[in-house]
């Protein structure tokens, strides 16, 4: 597979990998563990994937998705290597994050119900044998 060249798709893939991070250790963020191994193979994983004049981008992503980070909360994983060894990990994660959306109500089916289309063929069928005996 080609290296991404454009920043555009470059950023996509970059939000989506760090998203990714996020949502699949969301419990460990809350508690404050260490993610620099999953941040440092998500960085490897958007290398491999893009030329190197775009590796920034994963950079900006990472600051984008994990504000955490700009804080310097280096028990949640690094954006560089000089963090602060001493900083806290975030009591709480931003505000909409994770909100929870009002999920769409069911449309009731325009179509006839099964049942009445079971009973339906049925009575046709019987009809049918009637008429032609």
């Amino acid at each position: 597979m080609p290296l991404i060249t454009e920043q555009d798709s470059a950023s996509r893939l970059a939000r989506a990998i760090v998203t990714d991070v996020r949502l699949y250790n969301e419990t460990r963020l809350l508690s404050g563990e260490d993610l620099t191994a999953e941040i440092a193979e998500a960085r490897q994983l958007y290398r491999d994937h893009v030329e190197p004049s775009l590796y920034d981008g994963f950079e900006t992503a990472l600051a984008e998705v994990l504000p955490e980070l700009q804080e310097g909360a280096n028990s949640i994983g690094s954006v560089t290597t000089d963090i602060a060894q001493d900083a806290s990990p975030p009591a709480v994660l931003p505000d909409g994050l994770f909100r929870d959306e009002p999920q769409p109500t069911k449309q009731p089916s325009r179509g006839i119900p099964v049942p009445v289309l079971w009973v339906l063929i049925m009575v046709a069928i019987a009809v049918t044998w009637l008429v032609t005996r």
